[in-house]
Parts: structure tokens; sequence; C-alpha cells
């Protein structure tokens, strides 16, 4: 799981990634079992040359590719934002 949008009946997609990731990190600990729900790995990507190592990685093991995520944005409807890209 990478996002939470909804908390205890709140939509809480107003809040910045940052802060849904550590509620979301939160939860997952007080839920560990032997087949939890893992959080998405998050990678610190600076430059495009990462961004273009990065997206090879996700191409050669299977994967769509990259969700990319400005962590003090908030939440955006659609395929395309001004915080975020998929």
């Amino acid at each position: 799981v990478y996002d939470i949008l909804k908390h205890e009946d709140q939509d809480i997609r107003n809040e910045t990634l940052s802060k849904r990731t550590t509620l979301l990190h939160h939860i997952l600990e007080k839920h560990t079992t032997e087949h939890s729900i893992l959080l998405s790995e998050r990678l610190h990507i600076t430059d495009e040359g990462s961004l273009a190592y990065f997206r090879e990685q996700a191409s050669l093991v299977g994967a769509e590719g990259l969700m990319i995520k400005n962590k003090l944005g908030t939440y955006q409807d659609g395929r395309k934002r001004n915080g975020w890209y998929k």
C-alpha cells in the first residue's frame, strides 16, 4: 500500500503525503502479522538520471512504472497534477 485517503471516517486527502504516510505507517505497525500489508518503498529522486534509473529498474521487474509524488503535496484526483505523476 502506498497511500491512505480516509481514516476513521475522515477524508484526509488535504493532508500532505508525508503526514498521510506517517499515519499509514503507524496503522500498519499496530496491525503487524505474518501476512501483513506492506508499505511501498519510498525512493528519493533528485535528478533526471536517478529517475531514468528507477524507471528502468521498474521495467526490469515487470512493474507498470513509478508513482512520483511531492511529499509535501496533497492528494489530487486524476492522472497527472502539479504535485505528482504516474
